[in-house]
């Protein structure tokens, strides 16, 4: 069978079967953290996500892929928590996810790179308890 390639520069095609995967992905990762940050005398949460094909990041139609879904759903998490925590009386967590992203295509990996580190700039502004420290 030959290896399939995605063309990542010019934007992959995202097919039937990632859709589904990626609606998993966001709830899964989205419920995890949910989960894992209730306890009230929790200050501090820290997790890793490493994905061993993670691609360019976003499709053709503009979908963000994996390592995007991964970023935006620990923001969504995070200031759910948060929130629920503040209405309780309770201080924020931190959460701490050391991303780890990695691919056999060099052009793919500095794709990455650029939306990445959008995303990470956004973060900074935005949600100050998450904290991304990433590698690729």
């Amino acid at each position: 069978m030959a290896e399939k390639r995605y063309e990542w520069a010019d934007g992959a095609k995202l097919e039937e079967h990632s859709k589904r995967k990626h609606k998993i992905l966001r709830e899964y990762v989205f419920d995890y953290l949910t989960v894992r940050c209730k306890l009230p005398q929790q200050e501090r949460f820290r997790l890793a996500i490493v994905d061993g094909f993670a691609g360019g990041g976003r499709y053709h139609c503009g979908t963000p892929g994996p390592p995007l879904i991964f970023i935006e759903e620990l923001k969504r998490a995070v200031e759910a928590v948060n929130t629920h925590r503040a209405v309780q009386g309770l201080g924020a967590i931190e959460v701490e996810c050391l991303l780890i992203f990695n691919d056999a295509s060099r052009d793919a990996i500095e794709l990455l790179k650029t939306h990445v580190g959008l995303m990470e700039a956004d973060i900074v502004q935005t949600c100050p308890n998450l904290h991304l420290p990433w590698s690729i």
